[in-house]
């Protein structure tokens, strides 16, 4: 594996982000958006919920929705995947390249995000990151599936929507999962970013129920699932 090549994939696969900074403040209008109406309308600390929200959604959509549409505009409008399958670039390195150029998507927004999030959690900020690049890796997975699987650009579009409100705005992702009925508690669980979301709220010692085992046995459980289907769905050449 040569670290060149994995370079200059990333650099073709964020070239349109890095092409655009304005794209920097569309993703960071939500976040922002929520960590004022908490402020200013609900109080009592739940602002900082936003921030960890921001930090999940940030990173995930970036492999999830970036990683996915690139991937499928990539390979059948553009063509640019067969100059990869020709060239002695290895798979591994394109995934790679790929992946980072992804991560580097969400990087750059991501910090005013965690700035902000230092101010109220000080050093405990480490457990961002940590969980920053799982969200991104497990968004990656999903967009590798996705962007393989998908073989008509409109229902694309419309799936990535769609999924976004699934996964973002309507489970526990910019709120505390312990707002929700007791019962509703694991279900809501069982949607990966909300597990993110309560397993940062967990180690910033904001939310203490569940424990984190279950966030952390789901998270792994969709490790698995995702690399199965990037396994089973992923093709090299065509051929």
């Amino acid at each position: 594996m040569k670290l060149l090549r994995v370079l200059s994939v990333m650099r073709i696969y964020s070239s349109w982000f890095l092409a655009s900074r304005l794209w920097i403040v569309n993703q960071l209008i939500i976040p922002f958006s929520m960590y004022i109406i908490f402020a200013l309308v609900i109080g009592k600390g739940f602002e900082i919920y936003a921030l960890i929200g921001a930090t999940v959604t940030l990173s995930w959509n970036a492999g999830a929705n970036a990683v996915s549409q690139q991937l499928f505009f990539h390979k059948h409008y553009y063509r640019i995947k067969d100059m990869f399958v020709v060239s002695p670039l290895h798979p591994l390195e394109y995934a790679l390249g790929c992946g980072i150029g992804a991560l580097l998507n969400a990087a750059l927004p991501a910090i005013p995000v965690f700035v902000m999030m230092a101010i109220y959690v000080g050093e405990l900020i480490v457990h961002a990151f940590t969980v920053f690049i799982l969200s991104w890796f497990l968004g990656t997975l999903f967009g590798f599936w996705l962007g393989n699987f998908a073989r008509d650009p409109a229902k694309l579009s419309a799936i990535a929507n769609i999924l976004y409100n699934l996964l973002i705005m309507l489970p526990p992702v910019y709120y505390p999962v312990s707002v929700l009925p007791e019962w509703a508690t694991y279900l809501a669980l069982l949607v990966p970013t909300a597990s993110l979301s309560h397993l940062l709220s967990y180690q910033l010692a904001l939310n203490q129920s569940p424990h984190i085992i279950a966030p952390a046995s789901i998270l792994f459980l969709y490790s698995l699932i995702f690399m199965l289907l990037v396994i089973k769905y992923t093709r090299w050449s065509e051929k």
